[in-house]
């Protein structure tokens, strides 16, 4: 248990840096903590190998019976109109004002950022099915915030015979931060993301979140739409084939608005510090102060009015 917070804990601290999360709420969280996404497994592999100097693994989820063969899922698009997408479902207990989500992505032995673009909607019902409709929907240049290495290694199983590969950094992970900003009612919703890579040659995986036992948790439903277009759920065909599939869920984290935009700095009163603070961040692209998903002169209205009352 203390290993397993410590390293929720280092990544929580690698992600909170991301655009302008050190300052926002976290509205949902697909793991249950709103402090862990659900996608670090620890500082040694299960084969005992450390991970590098001030990093992490991402090991994929065994049981006894097998490990998982995913270690992300395709979401990227191929040119021509045609693509792999993903999608999630959330429930969200009250009217929410979004404002991002993250999601964590690799692109194997590919050191650049990865990810160029994309689109994500937010549906009212299962995607493209009869009934559903499309509550938000975002693309293009705005949709991308941010995308930061967290110097965690995405890595198959250690310990699963035969053959366990040795771990290695071939999968950084990246925290890709998507804009979102709309209002969503109390219910349920279903998220699709479809990324545009940076390297046309280097497709793009999402992290399957990590189960709390085991290979997957009970009522996981993420679904992959096919480049031919068709919807299906996602199941991990197991190592070895012998065992079971396993359903798939996706590591996100939605995000609404700042506790206290005047406090940018989050040291628990506004002061001259949060201004120069907020500027610094504004100048460079990263002064959100009221939500929008993007940073404007709305924003220096925003964060004033908020400091100046102190919150």
């Amino acid at each position: 248990m203390k290993a397993r917070f410590a390293t929720a804990l280092c990544l929580f601290a690698a992600t909170s840096g991301v655009g302008s999360l050190a300052r926002a709420q976290v509205a949902f969280s697909n793991s249950g903590d709103p402090n862990d996404p659900g996608v670090v497994t620890g500082f040694v592999s299960r084969s005992g190998l450390a991970a590098p100097s001030g990093s992490l693994w991402s090991e994929v989820a065994v049981d006894a019976a097998g490990a998982n063969s995913l270690a992300g899922v395709s979401c990227h698009s191929l040119g021509a109109g045609r693509a792999f997408r993903v999608a999630d479902d959330c429930t969200l207990v009250a009217t929410t004002e979004l404002r991002s989500m993250l999601v964590f992505g690799y692109s194997t032995d590919n050191s650049m950022a990865p990810v160029n673009g994309g689109v994500v909607r937010i549906w009212s019902g299962t995607p493209d099915a009869p009934g559903s409709t499309i509550a938000f929907e975002a693309s293009g240049p705005g949709l991308l915030l941010s995308q930061s290495a967290i110097s965690v290694f995405r890595i198959f199983s250690s310990s699963t015979t035969p053959l366990p590969p040795v771990p290695d950094m071939s999968r950084p992970v990246w925290a890709i931060e998507l804009a979102t900003p709309t209002t969503l009612v109390a219910g349920t919703y279903w998220i699709e993301i479809e990324l545009t890579p940076s390297n046309p040659d280097a497709p793009l995986f999402l992290l399957p979140l990590r189960p709390t036992t085991g290979r997957s948790n009970a009522g996981w439903n993420a679904l992959q739409r096919s480049a031919a277009g068709a919807w299906a759920p996602i199941l991990d065909a197991a190592k070895p084939r012998s065992a079971i599939d396993a359903p798939v869920d996706l590591a996100f984290q939605l995000f609404s608005g700042f506790t206290c935009p005047g406090d940018w700095d989050g040291s628990g009163s506004p002061d001259s510090d949060d201004i120069i603070a907020f500027f610094a961040d504004w100048e460079s692209g990263n002064g959100d102060a009221d939500g929008s998903g993007s940073t404007d002169s709305d924003d220096i209205i925003a964060f004033f009015a908020s400091w100046d009352s102190g919150c």
